[in-house]
């Protein structure tokens, strides 16, 4: 595990300063988790494709923004979900609290 934190963490720091081949090192590296958390999310095969594919994204584009490399993987995970929420609130579903609750069409 440590390894693949140490390449991860490598990629990172290398993407962020303007490697794209060290971002699509992260790509082989999380996509797998990604796309997993994707599908256990949103359980549609080609939405969490979708969803994971605007994460990496959102991830290209915000990757100044995180603040630990090493935080990588956790962040690219809420970006994931958020693209899901997103997309639910765009076709008119409410998303309900973290409280509780499950996902209701809007009135």
């Amino acid at each position: 595990m440590s390894t693949n934190l140490g390449q991860l963490t490598r990629a990172v720091a290398d993407a962020r300063a303007g490697n794209i081949t060290a971002f699509s090192r992260l790509v082989v590296l999380t996509q797998d988790m990604a796309y997993a958390v994707a599908l256990r999310v949103i359980r549609q095969k080609a939405d969490a494709r979708d969803a994971v594919q605007d994460a990496y994204l959102t991830a290209f584009r915000r990757l100044t923004e995180l603040v630990d490399d090493q935080a990588f993987a956790g962040w690219l995970r809420r970006i994931v979900i958020s693209r899901f929420v997103t997309s639910l609130t765009r076709k008119g579903w409410r998303v309900p609290s973290a409280s509780g609750g499950s996902l209701l069409p809007q009135k």
